[in-house]
């Protein structure tokens, strides 16, 4: 029990220090970008980049998908959703639409044909379900662009908008075509109709 609890406080010991450290580093970047006037997303790419060149992280911080996924994305994500003109996308409805629905196939089909001529002949479904992984677009560094180049609320509402369903369209295609990659000839395991128009409620309505 008392290992058990000493490793528990370990693990949070070492995702505040990473946490920590990433702040940190993000505003050593953030002052340097805007000493030299460069937009902020474009400055935390570069010294990413450079990061992971030199391959030491400040502090020794690692960089975990669970980091990301429940301390580093959720903050962000609801912030976009926070500020978000709901008139304004009502307005917008029938093109945040056809952008995030019809231009998420468009963009699948496209990375497909882009990476298929790597993958041999035979490699249609898993080109597709790669064009399916990206997709979707994350508009998180292009709004705090928007935001600096004092672009107008329209763009960036269609863009908020367009982001806030096209993973419902990419997750249920993403199961289709994985359904169709590997099939384990289990009934139960294909995505149907119905399952397909749950998933992208669940994703695109509650998140």
């Amino acid at each position: 029990m008392m290992l058990a609890t000493a490793e528990h406080h370990g693990v949070v010991s070492t995702t505040l220090t990473t946490f920590i450290s990433l702040l940190a580093f993000a505003t050593v970047v953030g002052v340097f970008a805007k000493f030299v006037k460069v937009p902020y997303t474009i400055a935390l790419v570069l010294a990413g980049l450079l990061v992971a060149i030199l391959g030491a992280a400040p502090g020794g911080v690692v960089i975990t998908q669970e980091l990301i996924i429940v301390l580093l994305l959720p903050p962000l994500l609801f912030q976009a959703g926070l500020h978000l003109d709901l008139e304004l996308l009502q307005k917008k409805a029938v093109p945040v639409a056809i952008l995030a629905i019809p231009g998420v196939l468009v963009s699948t089909v496209l990375v497909a044909v882009a990476i298929r001529p790597f993958l041999g002949d035979q490699a249609w479904l898993p080109a597709l379900l790669f064009g399916a992984m990206l997709a979707p677009t994350d508009p998180i560094s292009v709004l705090a662009t928007l935001k600096t180049a004092k672009a107008p609320s329209r763009l960036k509402t269609l863009i908020e908008g367009e982001s806030l369903f096209n993973d419902g369209t990419g997750v249920v295609l993403f199961l289709i075509l994985l359904a169709a990659v590997f099939p384990t000839g289990d009934h139960e395991s294909s995505l149907s109709i119905v399952d397909g128009v749950m998933q992208f409620i669940k994703v695109a309505g509650l998140g």
